[in-house]
């Protein structure tokens, strides 16, 4: 196999792992997968944290363990969140 070849599947590899999400990130990973619905899971989750503490005039920083657990619990065990807006 020339090196021409190995370009190619080169290319295919990181298009396979390579996603644009709608948003405009850049995302990566070898799952195959949409990464959209994990990653907005994993903001949300973040989010409820942060309301919460807020509504507790709690105002330490996670700690970055916590902050990691976190983000990787909400990107394993992703559910769909439906948007909810408030009615008129």
């Amino acid at each position: 196999m020339g090196s021409y070849e190995a370009g190619l599947r080169r290319k295919a590899a990181w298009r396979r792992i390579h996603v644009t999400c709608p948003c405009g990130r850049e995302v990566y990973g070898n799952r195959g997968r949409d990464p959209v619905p994990r990653i907005r899971a994993a903001e949300m989750e973040l989010a409820r944290i942060y309301l919460e503490r807020h509504a507790r005039s709690d105002k330490t920083e996670l700690s970055w363990a916590e902050y990691r657990d976190t983000v990787w619990s909400a990107a394993d065990h992703w559910t769909q969140v439906r948007a909810t807006y408030p009615r008129r």
